[in-house]
């Protein structure tokens, strides 16, 4: 990632990057469980990791390939306990996405 890149950023799991209409979008986790975006509208230039919530245990968080428009509904890997979260994305990075 050019600009920002994911300094300050310690054992980043499982990163997911989708693109839709306008723009790409990642989601990635660190170390400590906190979950973040990041989205570029040309690939190369990527806007500053936005911190979306902190899920201790967090391993992955995946965008459904059926989200679109302003938001983006999610998965979030969980180590301890095992299992998945379910929630949804909204914030400056999701905002105008178009259709995946």
């Amino acid at each position: 990632m050019s600009n920002t890149g994911l300094g300050g950023y310690s054992g980043v799991g499982e990163p997911n990057v989708h693109f839709y209409d306008n723009k790409a979008l990642l989601t990635f986790n660190d170390d400590q469980g906190n979950i973040s975006t990041s989205s570029s509208t040309d690939g190369v230039n990527w806007s500053t990791p936005q911190l979306v919530t902190s899920q201790p245990g967090a391993y992955g968080v995946f965008q459904s390939p059926l989200s679109a428009g302003n938001s983006v509904d999610a998965s979030i890997s969980l180590w301890n306990p095992y299992g998945t979260q379910l929630g949804t994305i909204e914030n400056s990075d999701t905002k105008g996405l178009g259709g995946y």
